[in-house]
């Protein structure tokens, strides 16, 4: 139960029940042991991964998560502390400054212009808008990827390659897996969620190095 005082005002009562409306604790698998914090509010949620991010930034990853971040070794799922903080550093330096994302003005707007020209050719059938925003997303995270270093046929195989290997892992990663709930059947990858993942991840790997190395 949240209890806040009546001299802290209406924002305070305000807080505590969108809290009590919003939170939802479950504990799951075999003898309760899994507890799961359900959060239904976005402003919740974004006090959560953002604005108090260092209270909540010790996150028990999935066995899917682990297989694909080398035992959790990223900014997603390191333990608060130097580690994750020179992560967090380098993540906004690198790849949130403004310096950078005006670099990469162009490549964008390029993929955006290329699929406004896609939906313009198919004028007269049905567009699944879905696949049309996520192969967009996708392009121009490759272009960036790239960076102008492959072109015609070779950039369209890569490109798919890439983007069937993300859509492995985002269904991976959302694929209920019995052995989260019950941790002593995790040994025998009933449902192969490690290996596909394993598996996905070193197809990533292989494009990455066909491209840089």
């Amino acid at each position: 139960m949240v209890k806040t005082s009546p001299a802290l005002g209406q924002g305070a009562s305000a807080l505590r029940d969108n809290a009590m409306d919003n939170v939802m604790t479950r504990r799951m698998g075999r003898c309760n042991v899994k507890l799961f914090v359900l959060i239904s509010s976005p402003t919740l949620a974004k006090q959560v991964v953002r604005d108090q991010d260092m209270k909540f930034a010790n996150r028990n990853p999935t066995i899917a998560a682990l297989a694909f971040s080398f035992g959790g070794k990223d900014i997603a799922f390191t333990p608060y502390g130097p580690e994750w903080r020179m992560l967090g550093r380098i993540f906004v330096h690198e790849m949130q400054s403004d310096a950078n994302l005006d670099a990469f003005y162009a490549l964008r707007r390029n993929q955006v212009k290329k699929s406004v020209g896609d939906v313009y050719g198919k004028n007269g059938t049905a567009i699944d808008v879905g696949l049309l925003a996520f192969s967009t997303v996708i392009n121009m995270i490759t272009s960036m990827f790239w960076g102008g270093t492959l072109e015609g046929d070779i950039e369209a195989n890569i490109n798919a390659q890439f983007r069937d290997a993300v859509s492995g892992l985002l269904v991976l990663w959302g694929k209920p897996n019995i052995s989260e709930f019950f941790p002593f059947l995790a040994c025998f990858d009933i449902q192969g969620v490690q290996r596909d993942m394993k598996i996905a991840s070193r197809l990533i790997e292989q494009i990455f190095d066909f491209v840089f190395l």
